[in-house]
């Protein structure tokens, strides 16, 4: 347990990838911090899971090739001081119809809420190779730190703001309704929405609070990851994007790349569906349905292994009033990291877009 001090000139709320980053920034730029993370440890969802001692991924790892995605990376290799890149590779994108893979050619009469995320998995053919994954950064990240840059199990419960004529600043918050912090900065590194859990509507503004509480076009992602031993996947399946859909339409299409000791699968739904946890479990059962429709044996391997994984507010985009700097309007201390409110892209690459908009403006 980290022994918090008084103040800092930055509050981390958040201890993924995007509160990592943020703490890196900081650190680069002599800033102190704090870290408050919710749960018994950091790196969040792109930690990764281990079988037999191998650390597989825990996500797609499909990222779209361009100039400003290349230059996200480019700035990720510079922070971190490692290799990532590693060139580009093409995909095709397949659907199971039939009893056969064919090339994908769009939905159909099909109507998908995450319509638009979706197709930036199956349409956009070109991605980028990189040679390390989100469970090598983090891990990288976590070792850069100190034990007092870090407190697990912890909340923010209240924060606390001094009102001027011309702003409103956030100066200090109570963590675990016990102890206070003072800061010059808060970073927001959990999903957006959680704003409302600490800041009325009156100080973020009822338009932002209306967004945020509508969240609409934002979708969690519920992940089942397959560890499989030399599973004989088809070649040619390997470099593929894996469409699944079957006839039931309350369930979005499933997305899935494979290899040969591991596969993804991903499905999104709104958030008020993934609080339905019987909804989640018929979700998983109908994606385990459509990849044994796919490879019938897959799921009957005998040394198979399974991580599911919620993540919240993943995909879409929740535009916020921001600053030129990218802090909020309402709160110019208040940064939030979300991919979400990436006006570029979600994602993983909208997680490093909001890491270098904040080494940009602090």
């Amino acid at each position: 347990m980290a022994k918090i001090k008084k103040s800092y000139d930055a509050l981390i709320f958040g201890g993924g990838l995007s509160g990592l980053l943020a703490a890196k920034v900081l650190a680069k730029k002599n800033k102190s911090f704090l870290i408050v993370e919710p749960s018994e440890r950091l790196g969040g969802r792109l930690t990764g899971w281990s079988v037999d001692d191998t650390l597989l991924p825990s996500n797609l790892n499909l990222y779209t090739h361009s100039e400003a995605n290349l230059a996200h990376f480019t700035w990720l290799e510079d922070t971190l001081s490692q290799e990532i890149l590693d060139g580009i590779f093409q995909t095709s994108a397949l659907h199971f119809q039939d009893g056969d893979f064919k090339s994908f050619n769009g939905f159909g009469e099909r109507s998908p809420e995450a319509l638009n995320q979706l197709n930036k998995f199956c349409f956009e053919h070109e991605k980028i190779k990189v040679k390390s994954y989100p469970q090598n950064w983090i891990s990288q990240l976590v070792s850069d730190l100190n034990d007092d840059d870090y407190s697990l199990h912890s909340e923010i419960t209240k924060i606390n703001f001094a009102d001027t004529e011309s702003e409103v600043r956030a100066i200090s918050a109570e963590i675990n309704g016990k102890t206070t912090v003072e800061f010059k900065y808060l970073i927001w590194a959990v999903a957006p929405q959680k704003m409302l859990d600490t800041i009325s509507g009156e100080i973020i503004g009822a338009t932002e609070a209306k967004k945020l509480k509508r969240q609409t076009g934002v979708f969690d992602a519920v992940i089942l990851n397959l560890a499989h031993k030399d599973f004989a996947f088809e070649t040619k399946l390997l470099d593929s994007v894996h469409c699944l859909y079957g006839s039931q339409q309350e369930f979005e299409p499933i997305i899935g790349t494979v290899s040969k000791d591991h596969s993804c699968w991903m499905t999104l739904m709104d958030t008020e569906k993934t609080l339905d946890h019987e909804f989640v479990s018929k979700a998983i059962k109908n994606m385990k349905k459509q990849i044994k429709r796919a490879f019938p044996e897959l799921l009957d391997t005998t040394d198979i292994k399974e991580k599911i994984i919620v993540s919240e507010s993943s995909y879409g985009q929740l535009t916020l009033k921001e600053t030129d700097s990218g802090f909020l309007k309402s709160i110019p201390n208040l940064f939030c990291t979300s991919s979400l409110c990436s006006p570029l892209d979600y994602g993983l690459i909208g997680t490093l877009d909001r890491a270098q908009t904040l080494e940009d403006s602090i």
